[in-house]
Formats: structure tokens, sequence, C-alpha cells
């Protein structure tokens, strides 16, 4: 019966349930987040290009090849002083570079504004525009069929450009965002924004897209030589190690909110009683015959055992001065003998036992004792 209830059950799992694909978003891994361009650069090597990343500009084998493409991220990128006048020279002798403005509001090397301004641009900001506000532009390569590409970047600065022939221009209502100018033998790409490079953006419109053509097809196009494999593509400066508590939160915030609640929880059981309190232990306490004992081994480590044997003696006395105090005034053959006859012993012992003795044998001390104790009970 069971097993038909069950097969019941599951036929009617399968026959009302659909099987469907669900996507969700996963937070980026450790990375993705400190390589904000990772996406770009894993495309371009499928593409075939040759890709190479260098996190600051003293890391870099200079010169470059002369036929390499060159991204530098200018927000993440301190110039070294007269590196402006190097790269322009790699430029005219036949590189191509790529060049990220700084951000408005951030400080921008005093390199980077030689370079810009040896090349004649200069980046103004939009006022009044928001920076994460995004501008729709279209890209046209004159190679490509099919139309312009459709890029989105941000609207909040615009480039400044000299009265000479751009090879490349990229533009909203809010200016142009990408200018490519010759320089000598090679090229530079200025870009205002580098959102359709970003891991989150790469997917969207045809930022894939621009970006084989602007860092890698349009390299070889200009050349006019037919795609191939190796071409060399770096990208400089494009590290941003954040916080590493910030990398532990995105990856693994479900595992520590669950963590929170579990301790939450467990405060709350542990806190809770149950009926009244339970009174304190009682300090433990050693009994009265133990500190006789340890009073007495002191004694006797002392060598004090004639003293002892004299308080057991006065104590037999004060006991006959309570009970037979008319014995006190008979001579010390007369005591003992009474003190014999109640305690049914010989007149002998008890007169050794009353008699002191210097520095009395264990065996002895104990006979004399225990004599002594049954002389006083008996009284």
């Amino acid at each position: 019966m069971a097993l038909l209830m069950i097969a019941t059950l599951a036929g009617v799992f399968f026959w009302g349930c659909e099987r469907t694909t669900v996507r969700r978003e996963l937070p980026p891994k450790a990375e993705a987040i400190g390589n904000p361009y990772l996406a770009a650069q894993r495309l371009l090597r499928r593409a075939g290009f040759e890709v190479r990343r260098f996190r600051d500009v003293s890391g870099l084998p200079w010169p470059p090849p002369p036929d390499a493409t060159v991204l530098f991220s200018a927000g993440d990128v301190a110039w070294p002083p007269e590196r402006a006048q190097k790269v322009l020279a790699w430029v005219r002798a036949g590189g191509h570079a790529l060049v990220v403005a700084s951000s408005p509001g951030e400080q921008q090397e005093l390199e980077l504004d030689t370079f810009f301004s040896e090349l004649g641009l200069e980046a103004y900001p939009n006022e009044g525009v928001a920076a994460d506000l995004r501008a729709e532009t279209q890209a046209i390569f004159a190679e490509r069929e099919g139309g312009a590409l459709s890029v989105e970047l941000r609207a909040s600065q615009y480039w400044a450009v000299p009265e000479r022939q751009l090879n490349l221009s990229v533009g909203s209502e809010f200016g142009l965002h990408v200018v490519e100018l010759e320089e000598g033998r090679g090229f530079v790409t200025a870009l205002t924004d580098d959102l359709f490079l970003e891991n989150a953006s790469i997917g969207e419109r045809d930022h894939g897209e621009f970006v084989v053509r602007l860092l890698g097809l349009q390299a070889i196009s200009r050349r006019g030589e037919l795609l191939q494999s190796g071409l060399p593509i770096w990208f400089v400066g494009s590290e941003r190690i954040g916080s590493p508590w910030l990398v532990v939160l995105s990856n693994t915030w479900r595992i520590l909110v669950t963590l929170a609640v579990l301790i939450v929880a467990w405060l709350l059981w542990i806190s809770q009683r149950f009926g009244a309190r339970l009174p304190d232990p009682s300090v433990a306490r050693r009994s009265l015959m133990e500190h006789v004992e340890a009073a007495g081994r002191f004694f006797w480590r002392q060598g004090l055992r004639d003293q002892l044997l004299e308080a057991e003696r006065q104590a037999v006395l004060e006991r006959v001065r309570q009970r037979h105090p008319g014995w006190l005034e008979l001579a010390p053959a007369e005591l003992y003998q009474q003190l014999a006859r109640g305690a049914g012993l010989t007149q002998d012992s008890v007169a050794a036992w009353m008699r002191e003795e210097e520095s009395p044998t264990a065996e002895s001390f104990i006979e004399k004792v225990q004599g002594l104790h049954k002389i006083a009970n008996s009284l």
C-alpha cells in the first residue's frame, strides 16, 4: 500500500510539474572583484589575441612591441616622471595607446595632463549631469557590415578635441566620449569612460563586439593586415583590490547571515531559566579530626612529643578535679591506685603513663596516649 501511494505521488508530480531552467545572478568571484576588465580580457583571448595584464606602469616592460595595443586605466595608474613623453614616443613609432581619463572630481596625474595636452585633448565635466547617468551612443566602423554598434557610456564628461582629423569618434548629446587620433605612425584612443569594458556591462548591448573591434580589429585594419593570432594587447592599471572584508561579504554573505541567526538562537536558548535559581554550592570544609590530625603531625615532626603527653596528663587531672577533687590530696602512689581500680588497670601501668619520660618512642607514645584516654573515660 505504501509503495502504491509513493508511486501515485511521483506520477502526479511528474505529470503536473514542468522542468524549466532558471537563471540567477551570482556574486562575482574574487578574481573578478580585483580585475574589472577580466571578462574583456577573456573575450579578447578567445578572439585570438595575446592578452597580458600589469598592475601598474612600473611593472610594464618598456618599450612594448611596436604592434601592441596598450590600455592605460588612468584612474589606477601612477605615471612616473617623463612617462608621457616615453608613451608618445612609442606611439609615434607605431604603437596604439588607449588611455582612460580620470573621473570628474579625481586628482588627475600631472604626467597624464601632459600627455593629453600634447595631443590637444582636454576632458571637461558635464555640469548638472549625474555621475552615473548613461548615454547611449552609436559607434560606426567602416569595415563592419550591418550598421553601427550600440554602446553605453557614462555622460559625466566629454572631450574637447583640436581641429584635426579623427579616425574614430563616439559621442552622444552630452559630447564626445571616445576619440581616436593619428600620432606619427601610431594611434591614440582617448576614453572619458570605461563602462563598456567592465565585467558587469560587457554583456550589454554591443559592448563585447565594440571591445574586440576597438582594441584588436581596428588596429589590424589600420595596418592593412589580415586578422592574425598573437597580436599583443596589454592592460595596465586595472587592479582594483578592495577590502578583504568586502570580498568575503560579497561571496559568503548567506553563510554569514545563517551563522548570525544560529548564534542569536543559541544565545536565546542558553539565557532561558526554568524554575527557581539553584543555590550556590557550599564551600567544602575539612572535618575537625583532620585539623587535629594535622596539628598532631606538626607537633610530632617538631619533636614536641613531651608536650602532647603532658597535655593528656593534664586532661586526666582536670577530669579528676571535676569528678573526685579529694583524690588530688592523696599521695601519687595512692592516686595511681585509685585510677587503676576505676579503669581496671594495674597500678604499675598507670604510674608509668602518668610519669614524665623524655623523648618516648613512637610505640611508647601511642601506648601512653591510649592508656591516658582510657583512664579519662573511666572517671
